[in-house]
């Protein structure tokens, strides 16, 4: 019997001493750690879409050739620490028929916003390009640069572009938006822009349309809160969108957005998604 409470003291003990040992190393991990620095970190958005970093395109619509249309762009700090961009003029736009409307602020403080204007003023009905640098004390992304393009029109147009998440769907396209858990309902917006040099209407009552793809029938995808109209140039809307796989596989659904005039192209997309 000595001998048995004999083995379960030891077993006790070692028990004890392994834990104290444990909690002290554990401590030490603790002691040891080391929180990254923390560092500025440059964002670039046109509206909600923010805008890739380095070797990017984005498309700024149409202007009437011989006039001029103002775009504004967002430069917001992400980072925990003060952003600095360090040329001059801060934003340097290199093209023709573009040019700097109003500079964006040289400090932006952490989590803050300063915006520019580029104007765009086509000489001729034809599509010019120019490439926007931005040099600042980003360790990651210390010389930001993407290219602009747009079209110079003899006449009024209006240009729908529209992204999810940040992933640009252009007129046509097909866009696949990932997994989704089957059986239950999944919203999510969509973003839509006129660019375009009039007021963006939608035509109907409805102004977003999600049927089946090939005369299927659409059991997946649903408008929720449906866009507003109109929309000025430059401007944004959104709608809503329910997703719910009824199984596992994909699913299509066929986009349509009707203008109600002729200076509108129709804009239609594929949207496509995966139940699991």
């Amino acid at each position: 019997m000595k001998k048995i409470l004999t083995i379960l003291n030891l077993i006790i003990l070692f028990v004890f001493v392994s834990a104290l040992s444990g909690c002290n190393l554990f401590i030490g991990m603790i002691d040891d750690f080391t929180s990254p620095p923390s560092s500025p970190e440059i964002a670039v958005y046109y509206q909600s879409y923010k805008i890739p970093c380095n070797n990017s395109e984005y498309n700024i619509g149409t202007a009437i050739v011989s006039t001029s249309k103002d775009i504004i762009f967002t430069i917001r700090n992400d980072g925990d620490e003060t952003l600095t961009l360090s040329g001059d003029p801060a934003v340097r736009i290199d093209g023709a028929q573009f040019s700097l409307v109003r500079d964006v602020a040289k400090t932006i403080p952490s989590y803050g916003s300063s915006s520019f204007s580029v104007s765009f003023h086509p000489e001729a009905a034809e599509t010019y390009q120019a490439v926007i640098n931005i040099d600042s004390n980003d360790p990651d992304k210390s010389s930001f640069h993407f290219t602009i393009y747009g079209d110079g029109s003899q006449d009024p147009r209006k240009d729908i572009f529209m992204h999810y998440r940040n992933m640009p769907i252009e007129n046509g396209s097909t866009l696949d938006m990932g997994n989704f858990s089957i059986t239950k309902e999944n919203k999510e917006i969509l973003h839509i822009i006129n660019r375009g040099t009039e007021d963006l209407c939608f035509a109907g009552e409805q102004h977003v349309w999600i049927d089946g793809v090939d005369g299927t029938g659409n059991t997946c995808f649903n408008v929720i809160i449906d866009a507003d109209s109109p929309v000025a140039p430059g401007d944004e809307t959104t709608c809503q969108i329910s997703i719910t796989p009824e199984n596992q596989g994909i699913f299509k659904g066929y986009v349509q957005i009707l203008g109600n005039d002729s200076l509108t192209a129709d804009f239609t997309c594929i949207l496509e998604c995966h139940g699991i």
